[in-house]
């Protein structure tokens, strides 16, 4: 399950990448399709970082004690809505819920009707 997690991170930067890259040709060369495959891409980062964060609070949630980040900062003697901030407990799931709310913004600001490829690249 934890691969799961790896992967989608992997996969979120190489999406993150060729977003950043496929903006900047779309906006330079004016091509409405490169933003808009830029755009898509966003939005696939978006949904592989969400996943990766998914993973990391069913483990955490599931007290899946093979991880770990989960072993490290969780209990079972912990009642229901503590085991939530083990997310942001320790290093890597803080950066991890700290690079999920940036994208989750970005994927929200590039969803407007009214986004255009400069409002969405002055994130």
């Amino acid at each position: 399950m934890a691969d799961i997690g790896h992967i989608a991170l992997f996969l979120a930067l190489i999406a993150s990448l060729y977003s950043a890259v496929a903006y900047i040709f779309g906006i330079r060369g004016k091509h409405p399709a490169l933003i808009r495959s830029a755009k898509g891409s966003l939005l696939a980062t978006c949904g592989l970082v969400s996943a990766s964060v998914i993973v990391l609070l069913s483990a955490i949630l599931n007290h899946n004690f093979q991880i770990e980040y989960v072993a490290s900062y969780t209990s079972r003697d912990t009642s229901l809505p503590y085991p939530f901030s083990a997310l942001w407990a320790g290093n890597d799931g803080s950066l991890l819920f700290w690079a999920w709310d940036p994208v989750e913004n970005a994927e929200l600001r590039a969803r407007r009707p009214t986004a255009s490829a400069h409002t969405v690249a002055q994130l």
